[in-house]
């Protein structure tokens, strides 16, 4: 016999009028009826509707940041977590008013969705490029430009599995929403221009210079070879570029912006240092 009605109604009628004097067990409290969100569960809107008064008498700010801290910090939880906020997403609304879907902690919010846009499951990855799409729009501010450009980081790794879906997604990110006609073509040249070209040469620099390292210290400890390590480290980021590249819309307008660190990154793969030639 099932005991999650049960369990469901305990919270409904022992916790939810505790109103405010639960937020300090809100995460924990979260964390245990995320999972009853699964896709085709017969409580799932029961489940929703006890999330969402939870989020009503505690504080939104609160409820969100909680949410965010479990995206980040449980794997297992990230795709309920994220469709449920995309469920309360306001398309009528613009997401200047409704920044509170980011927690009171920007910090726990960037992680998080960094983390859920390098996971391994594709729904996880798509729910969280729509998050990018809605609520993250390149061309308003919310956060400081090196955290844009973290996240940026993160979503530009969602090329290397090559899925049209989070490719498409990517793009409609970087290039603004709109159409196919003519003068829409040139709204997304300016728009990638004005918004969008900084951060993705800052990204792709950041992946070109440093994730090759990071990764060649973490594949030097499965490698023998330094050498070796190194040229399986380079290996993501050209991918990367090479599927940047590939976007009519977007290749040459970064292409003479990354040749330079391009060359530098084959460049330290090329060139053994002085522990491998000894």
């Amino acid at each position: 016999m099932s005991v999650r009605p049960y369990l469901l109604s305990v919270y409904e009628k022992h916790f939810l009028p505790l109103g405010h004097h639960l937020s300090p067990a809100l995460q924990g409290l979260v964390l245990a009826l995320l999972p009853g969100l699964e896709e085709g569960s017969e409580h799932t809107e029961r489940v929703q509707a006890v999330l969402l008064s939870v989020c009503e008498c505690t504080d939104k700010w609160l409820f969100y940041n909680a949410l965010w801290g479990c995206v980040l910090n449980v794997s297992s939880c990230r795709l309920p977590a994220l469709t449920l906020l995309l469920s309360q997403v306001a398309k009528d609304i613009s997401p200047e008013d409704q920044q509170y879907l980011f927690g009171d902690d920007l910090v726990t919010m960037v992680k998080g969705l960094s983390a859920a846009l390098v996971d391994g499951v594709v729904l996880v990855q798509r729910s969280a490029l729509d998050i990018l799409v809605a609520l993250l729009p390149l061309h308003e501010e919310f956060f400081l430009r090196s955290d844009t450009v973290f996240l940026l980081k993160s979503a530009l790794f969602t090329l290397l599995r090559r899925d049209m879906s989070l490719s498409r997604r990517l793009f409609v990110w970087l290039l603004g929403h709109h159409g196919k006609s003519t003068e829409s073509q040139a709204r997304k040249h300016d728009y990638f221009i004005r918004y969008s070209k900084p951060l993705v040469v800052s990204a792709m620099q950041w992946v070109l210079q440093g994730a090759a390292e990071e990764d060649r210290r973490k594949l030097t400890r499965k490698f023998s070879s330094e050498l070796q390590a190194a040229k399986l480290g380079v290996v993501q980021p050209i991918r990367i570029l090479t599927a940047l590249l590939d976007k009519d819309d977007v290749g040459y307008l970064i292409v003479d912006d990354l040749i330079l660190e391009v060359v530098r990154a084959l460049h330290k793969v090329c060139t053994p240092s002085s522990d491998v030639a000894a």
